[in-house]
């Protein structure tokens, strides 16, 4: 393969993603492959949940405030568009502000350098209970600002993917409830 995956492996000894892993899982054990997982799945659990319920609410409040009325109601063109839009992306960002300390203990987890074993600071973490014992420690040696470092970018890059991912959605379920509407009125239903 010529692609940046299978030329990716530098100091790996090349070979791609699968060389790659097994080099990792025979230097460091199998365990290793999975550091920071649990912080992952913790942080993606809730996020879709999260990011609809309050996607539904901040649609609420921009329709109180008149953004995306429809236009029989004094709405502008586009301006339902617009309002799934902003609340789709600032869904995505409620989420990962709320949900960023276990995205950044999860990169600190996962490139941690002991070998075999997920460690911060030379403290064990494992399990649930490891993960609130490392957001803790992290908050405590380097003070809760730094469970935010790089929060800024995350925040600039959420918007626009969960703009169109929840605007979009949005928008095609109406239109797919107002098309089986029509179907179920044509066929006398």
């Amino acid at each position: 393969g010529t692609g940046a995956v299978s030329g990716a492996g530098s100091g790996l000894g090349g070979g791609g993603v699968i060389a790659a892993m097994r080099s990792i899982g025979e230097c460091e054990g199998w365990r290793s492959l999975f550091k920071g997982n649990l912080a992952s799945v913790m942080r993606s659990a809730p996020t879709k949940g999260l990011d609809f319920f309050t996607f539904h609410a901040y649609k609420g409040a921009l329709a109180s405030w008149g953004v995306g009325l429809p236009e029989e109601q004094g709405g502008t063109p586009g301006g339902r568009v617009m309002q799934r839009m902003l609340a789709g992306g600032m869904a995505g960002m409620t989420s990962t502000a709320l949900l960023f300390p276990l995205d950044n203990l999860t990169t600190r987890l996962a490139t941690s350098a002991t070998v075999g074993v997920a460690t911060l600071n030379g403290v064990l973490i494992r399990g649930v209970g490891g993960i609130f014992k490392g957001l803790a420690l992290v908050a405590k040696t380097e003070g809760v600002g730094s469970l935010y470092r790089g929060v800024g970018p995350a925040m600039i890059g959420i918007f626009p993917e969960a703009a169109i991912t929840y605007g979009c959605y949005d928008l095609l379920k109406e239109a797919y409830v107002r098309v089986m509407d029509n179907r179920r009125r044509a066929a006398g239903g």
